[in-house]
């Protein structure tokens, strides 16, 4: 099993202002993109981002991805026959974009939204239904493809222009500033160590544990 980011998230989970804020670097809001530093935060803050969605083995904002496997049955998922479906990791779960499979022409050929269904648990499974033939696959890691996305879902008060942010929850964005302040600023082992601590506190409660 592979899962790989198609479409990264279109904002972080803190804006660059918020950052500049947290490390208490001054600059002027309306030229906060003329900063010299602006750039480096900006990447700072994407990386912990990305550090934190590794720990907690969640995606944190909206993005789309895609798994690929083997097979239906045990090489595609080790102790669950095809039947069970797959894991769709890196939850919450928003909604699946396609399923596709390599036929023995290794020709792609989709999976009809019919023919499968997802469950609600924390990390959720992409069942098949039961009049599910799986169709032979051509010999390669990539034979299957699910596309899903993944994120906490954004808010939705103004439907033309989405709120990325709105529902991610305020300890995961606290976890990412400190995350951008560890890369930023020269820390004192002892304080670093101190501030590594909060973050993973911040971090725990939401960290899935069942995978």
């Amino acid at each position: 099993m592979n899962i790989v980011v198609v479409t990264p998230p279109a904002v972080e989970p803190v804006t660059t202002q918020e950052a500049f804020t947290h490390l208490r670097v001054d600059a002027d809001p309306d030229a906060i993109e003329q900063h010299v530093d602006y750039a480096t935060i900006q990447g700072y803050v994407a990386t912990a981002r990305e550090q934190c969605e590794k720990y907690l083995r969640r995606a944190i904002v909206q993005q789309t991805l895609r798994m690929t496997l083997s097979g239906w049955g045990r090489d595609a998922c080790s102790w669950r026959p095809y039947s069970a479906g797959f894991e769709l990791r890196r939850p919450p779960f928003l909604s699946v974009v396609s399923v596709t499979y390599r036929d023995l022409a290794n020709v792609q050929q989709t999976v009809q939204p019919a023919e499968y269904f997802v469950t609600e648990d924390l990390v959720p499974r992409l069942v098949f239904t039961t009049g599910f033939a799986a169709p032979t696959v051509y010999p390669r890691d990539d034979a299957i493809a699910v596309t899903y996305v993944a994120g906490y879902p954004p808010g939705l008060s103004d439907p033309q222009a989405p709120d990325l942010r709105a529902n991610v929850p305020q300890s995961i964005k606290s976890a990412v500033l400190l995350g951008a302040e560890l890369l930023y600023d020269k820390h004192a082992p002892d304080e670093r160590a101190s501030l590594e601590r909060a973050q993973t506190a911040l971090l725990s409660p939401f960290r899935i544990t069942t995978i």
